[in-house]
């Protein structure tokens, strides 16, 4: 009888939606992206829902989020530097809780670790209250558009082509896989943001000398675009070699942009070419959208591109009714791919949330059954190998980037080492073969390998040297400090030969920070930003020359000037007289919401009261979100030094910016103020007025 209910229940399906109705594949990718910015498992109970629904439901693995921006909901270990997430208990450990759960239980649970990789930071008004989050201890790792900003739409990103940032994530992948009995590690934000972003300062230099080019290239060079592509794929190629050295049945995923031509050029996520090399073990395309003829072009172009691994299609379910993601489901059978991730967990569907309705209508239509994850055949029954290691210089240790490595069989493989040496060689044939390196005309002895079947060989290769090379470092002199203002600084000195650039600064003699140029030069210019206003900053210099003998420089320091940084007073902040009405329904407002009145005499009015940390000039802006129903001239009367004035503002235009009043000279503390009135003379009747948010920049004397 119930075998005869679930074919009724799909004939039902099938006329509803024209379309034949598929039976389950005998092993089948189920899963879940759990996120981390609602309930889930963000305590104990919220575990043991998510594994009862995921069990009750027929979801055969998570994709859990267990690194959030930049943040840990598990225990981290040095020398992975996420810190511990503000969202959860001190003692919880999220991740430790899941596969207590997932994996105790039957049937047992997948669990696949979810790290966004570049994405570590979103909110644009404020930093991470952890003085340990990479984005305040390592601002030089985020990267940039070509003008210079670090905020992206989705927020700020490590840049890829900086070497130390990338060890940043490797050390958290590292700390994370070994210590925890994950089944998989799921990469998400593994690429740059977009076409207009990858000018690190510390990746622009490394750019330029390796092609022999000053000054910054266009974000749509071909050549440039090539490189950054190189650089995410590089990292993920070190990064999953060293996992699987560690556990050789870790299943290596990635969500990607599911829009290949974007994500190659545009986000340099060349993800056809992971598949093909083998690379990652399960792509995830990320399929959202309620068009069918979207997700049947990119759900082909998917299946087309899996290379020698597998893709499983990500669908966006909180973008589509339950009925829209069965048939996206069933498309995806019908291909047929062998599994599936939902997005998401928290937002099942769309429109209001019904978990319970959602899921139970995906499992009676659609998996009514337990079944298991399909095997990966190049991990259950393997025949080839992995050869990865390290190529070094022979007279200092030091590891070489861009140098050739070969490996001597048919046919033969040959493939760069990225910034930190390190090269990976995956699907590669069983056999015994040799392996050699050369860079800059110098060639290593030949190093013989044995690849097994499923093997993970580590071979480190030394490029010999010529007789004799240099061994006497740079001689610096002449370190200054200048440009100084409240969040930047250049460093300059002069060494007596070409060498390379770095500045190691922090607010202590320990550092903690530094940037990095790779150009060999003799006049040395390092700019530093992202500081700290009316800080004193500890620095030194560093040179290394192209034999790679380096010197340091004995500690300087410098101090910023007071703020520049700006002061924002928002409304939940000012001083409130007479009733103003608090609303969030405008898609435009600076924060969670925003104040209105209709027109008075002037009497009443909204204060915005910043705390002005040093006496000067100070310009003046204001936000509000613009509608037809809002005043043209509304009184913004600000109270300085020499007084009152008052400046009028439309705020039917310009919304959902910031609107420059004037520069006034402010006296340090909080003497000074705007004050946002209702007294307006517009004759439209519903007008209002709108307070939303204030805020002063310190402008320097030039």
């Amino acid at each position: 009888m119930k075998t005869f209910k679930k074919l009724l229940q799909c004939s039902v399906v099938v006329l509803a939606m024209g379309m034949t109705c598929l039976a389950a594949k005998a092993d089948e990718f189920r899963a879940l992206w759990v996120d981390a910015f609602g309930d889930g498992f963000l305590n104990a109970s919220q575990v043991t829902k998510l594994v009862n629904d995921c069990r009750t439901y027929n979801y055969n693995a998570v994709i859990v989020q267990m690194r959030r921006r930049g943040d840990a909901f598990y225990m981290p270990q040095a020398p992975n530097g996420d810190p511990r997430t503000t969202a959860i208990a001190a003692n919880c450990d999220a991740l430790q809780e899941i596969i207590n759960q997932c994996h105790g239980g039957e049937p047992r649970i997948e669990v696949h670790c979810w790290a966004p990789a570049n994405l570590i930071w979103g909110d644009p008004t404020k930093p991470p209250t952890q003085s340990g989050h990479v984005y305040n201890l390592h601002p030089g790792y985020l990267t940039r558009t070509s003008a210079g900003a670090t905020q992206f739409a989705e927020g700020f990103f490590l840049d890829p082509g900086h070497p130390d940032a990338m060890q940043w994530n490797y050390n958290m992948a590292m700390d994370i896989v070994s210590r925890y009995d994950v089944d998989g590690f799921h990469w998400d934000y593994i690429r740059y943001p977009q076409q207009d972003a990858g000018y690190n300062p510390t990746a622009l230099a490394r750019y330029n000398a390796e092609f022999g080019l000053t000054g910054q290239p266009a974000p749509s060079s071909s050549q440039f675009s090539s490189w950054r592509r190189r650089q995410v794929t590089e990292f993920l190629r070190w990064v999953t070699a060293a996992l699987l050295q560690v556990k050789p049945s870790l299943v290596i995923s990635a969500s990607v942009f599911a829009d290949r031509n974007d994500a190659t050029n545009f986000r340099f996520q060349d993800w056809a070419t992971w598949n093909n090399e083998g690379i990652i073990d399960l792509c995830l395309p990320m399929n959202y959208t309620t068009s069918s003829t979207t997700f049947t072009t990119r759900l082909n172009d998917a299946f087309n591109n899996q290379g020698v691994r597998r893709v499983y299609m990500g669908l966006g379910a909180y973008l589509n009714t339950k009925e829209n993601t069965l048939s996206q489901l069933s498309q995806v059978r019908a291909k047929p791919l062998l599994g599936s991730s939902l997005f998401s967990y928290r937002t099942s569907n769309s429109g209001t949330v019904n978990q319970a309705e959602t899921f139970e209508y995906i499992r009676d239509n659609f998996q009514p059954t337990w079944v298991s994850t399909p095997a990966l055949p190049w991990l259950a029954s393997p025949t080839k190998g992995i050869v990865k290691g390290t190529v070094r210089r022979s007279d200092n240790n030091q590891p070489v980037y861009n140098a050739t490595v070969t490996l001597s069989s048919s046919p033969v493989r040959t493939q760069k080492t990225e910034s930190h040496g390190k090269y990976a060689l995956f699907e590669a044939p069983a056999g015994s073969f040799t392996l050699t390196a050369s860079a800059g005309g110098f060639n290593s002895a030949p190093v013989p390998v044995t690849v097994t079947e499923g093997g993970i060989h580590t071979v480190d290769i030394v490029i010999e040297l010529p007789a004799n090379p240099d061994s006497t470092a740079p001689v610096i002199t002449t370190v200054r400090s200048s440009n100084i203002t409240s969040n930047s600084c250049v460093i300059t000195w002069v060494t007596d030969e070409l060498a390379d650039s770095t500045v190691e600064y922090g607010l202590s003699v320990n550092y903690g920070s530094e940037t990095f140029n790779a150009s060999k030069v003799v006049n040395h210019s390092v700019s530093l930003s992202g500081l700290l206003p009316a800080a004193t900053y500890n620095y030194r210099v560093k040179s290394k020359d192209a034999a790679g003998n380096e010197s340091v420089s004995g500690n300087f320091q410098f101090t910023t000037a007071p703020a520049e940084s700006d002061i924002i007073v928002d409304n939940p902040e000012a001083v409130v007289v007479g009733v103003w009405t608090t609303a969030t329904s405008a898609t435009d407002k600076f924060g969670a919401d925003y104040r209105f009145r209709s027109k008075g005499t002037g009497a009443n009015y909204l204060q915005f009261t910043p705390t002005i940390p040093v006496s000067g000039t100070y310009q003046v802006f204001q936000w509000h979100p613009q509608g037809s129903n809002r005043a043209t001239n509304v009184p913004y009367v600000v109270s300085a030094t020499a007084g009152e004035q008052t400046v009028f503002v439309n705020q039917q235009v310009n919304g959902g910016k910031w609107n420059f009043i004037g520069a006034f000279h402010f006296t340090a503390g909080t003497s000074g103020h705007v004050k946002i009135t209702d007294g307006f003379t517009d004759p439209t009747a519903g007008g209002v007025v709108v307070g939303d948010t204030g805020r002063c920049g310190y402008q320097r004397d030039k």
